[in-house]
Parts: structure tokens; C-alpha cells; sequence
């Protein structure tokens, strides 16, 4: 299984005004105890985990997506060391901002993926309520 991280558009122009001022959000993924992502630029775009970028995003994820939210001009990104992610992985989430404060943070648990329809996983992120 491989997880998509989506950002909602709220979460991305926050991202993007950070970016602006100069104060850049970052993602950091643990599973379990274990540091998975080490902080990483976070600029509000869609981001594998446990895929490299090269990966399409399922017409069926896609085609679910608001229209304000598709930013389908940024390509998915993803960190540089790949993960491998199994069923019953427990993923905590965190957006920090650029002094490595929390933000906001979503928990996933990873589900088996028995086939093509399952193998992603997408998690919404959004900006703290």
C-alpha cells in the first residue's frame, strides 16, 4: 500500500503564504516511533508516501477531488527515501512550521491493498480548526 497525502486548498494557500514569508512549513512522518520523513520542505502540494513522484494519481481519487482542489498543475512530490508501508502501520502526519512548531498533524492507520482500488490511500490534511 502507498499513501496519498492531500493537502485541502485551505492547507495550500496557508503553505503557499509561508512559503511567501519566508517561513516554509515542513512534513515530518513517523510510523510508529520510528522518523519516516525527517523534516521536509512542505509547500502544500500532494505527496506520496511509500511511492516515488513518478506514480499517477487514480482517476478514481482524482475525480473525487473538489475542482478548486485538484491542483492538478503541481505533479505529486515525494520524499527522496522511500518507504515501504504494510498493513497495520500506524503513519502520525505532522505539518510543522519553519521553527519546527506543530501545525496541524492527521493519523492514518495503513489498510491492506487487495487490489488496483486499494493499494492507494489518500489522507486530507487541512489547516488546524
Amino acid at each position: 500500500p502507498v499513501v496519498l497525502l492531500r493537502p485541502t486548498l485551505q492547507l495550500s494557500q496557508a503553505a503557499a503564504k509561508a512559503l511567501e514569508d519566508g517561513n516554509a512549513f515542513r512534513l515530518v512522518v513517523q510510523k510508529g516511533d520510528e522518523v519516516i520523513v525527517e523534516p521536509w520542505p512542505f509547500y502544500g502540494r500532494v505527496i506520496w508516501i511509500g511511492c516515488d513522484r513518478d506514480v499517477a494519481i487514480p482517476e478514481r481519487i482524482r475525480s473525487g477531488w473538489k475542482q478548486e482542489e485538484a491542483i492538478e498543475w503541481l505533479p505529486a512530490m515525494a520524499p527522496e527515501a522511500e518507504v515501504l508501508l504494510e498493513p497495520a502501520d500506524e503513519l502520525w502526519i505532522r505539518i510543522e512550521t519553519a521553527t519546527g512548531a506543530l501545525y496541524n498533524e492527521a493519523r492514518h492507520l495503513v489498510e491492506p491493498a487487495n487490489d488496483l482500488q486499494t493499494w492507494v490511500q489518500e489522507v486530507e490534511v487541512d489547516i488546524p480548526r
